[in-house]
């Protein structure tokens, strides 16, 4: 069968490696031979980080759960190390879990850890699986900067908007309040008598504008109002001066009865 082995240490080299092998066998199924080859750690981890950038600072590597040993690590210094090696002995826990996130401080830096377990295929399958967690770390602060950078742009757009708002609701507010201020100022004086005032037309379709030519048109019923009252009290003045004409002239009849009366009185008196 393909064989897989842990990364171990190399006896020639010393550097780190994992070893494939494979048997070859001719075309009536005999073994002949086996192909092996071994992958050097160090290369892969440089190839393994190639176009990989996790925040500023962040950087992924592979961790044996089954040897609890880094098996790849773009620090070649930690490959072959276990956990309580390097001082994170505390995530030994976190990665026996499928998945997962985890949250932790390491030599005074607030840090968050993602991994995920690699899944049996081709060599990491059947007698050869490993029981390798893919991890990636990098710096809290690294994560939450442009989160960070969003809030302040976004308090920026607010408080910029809450000026523009404020401009502009005084801008419509003043818009409002001089037509309101000129229509008191003629309420002011109608009411103290003056009828001859005018109001400015205010051509806008809005309730200032409807008031205004509300109170155009009660103005303007007012003093036909007024020049009613006074033609009819004119008319009222004539009819009176004529009623007195008519009553004197009525008082002079009666006067006239009165003396006729007393004369017929009189005459019979003396009849």
């Amino acid at each position: 069968k393909p064989y897989l082995s842990d990364s171990r240490e190399s006896t020639d080299s010393g550097a780190y490696a994992v070893n494939f092998a494979a048997p070859v066998f001719d075309e009536g199924g005999n073994f002949i031979g086996a192909i092996t080859l071994r992958l050097d750690i160090q290369k892969t981890s440089e190839q393994l980080m190639q176009g990989v950038k996790l925040a500023e600072t962040g950087y992924v590597y592979v961790y044996d759960v089954s040897q609890n040993k880094i098996a790849i690590h773009p620090d070649f210094n930690i490959v072959g190390k276990t956990l309580e090696e390097i001082d994170l002995e505390f995530l030994k826990e976190v990665f026996q879990e499928e998945e997962g996130t985890h949250r932790y401080a390491f030599q005074g830096v607030d840090k968050i850890v993602t991994f995920h377990r690699i899944e049996p295929w081709g060599f990491f399958s059947g007698d050869n699986l490993k029981n390798w967690q893919v991890v990636a770390t990098f710096p809290y602060t690294e994560v939450i900067a442009p989160a960070r950078a969003m809030v302040n742009l976004i308090l920026i757009i607010v408080i910029i908007t809450a000026i523009i708002v404020i401009f502009a609701s005084r801008t419509v507010a003043a818009s409002f309040a001089r037509p309101l201020e000129k229509i008191t100022a003629v309420a002011q004086k109608v009411a103290e008598g003056d009828l001859t005032q005018e109001i400015e037309e205010i051509k806008v379709q809005d309730e200032v504008g409807r008031l205004s030519v509300a109170f155009r048109g009660m103005l303007e019923y007012i003093r036909e109002l007024v020049a009613n009252i006074i033609n009819t009290s004119s008319t009222l003045a004539a009819s009176s001066e004529e009623l007195s004409s008519s009553i004197e002239e009525v008082s002079k009849a009666t006067e006239e009865i009165a003396k006729t009366i007393s004369q017929i009185a009189q005459g019979s008196t003396e009849q």
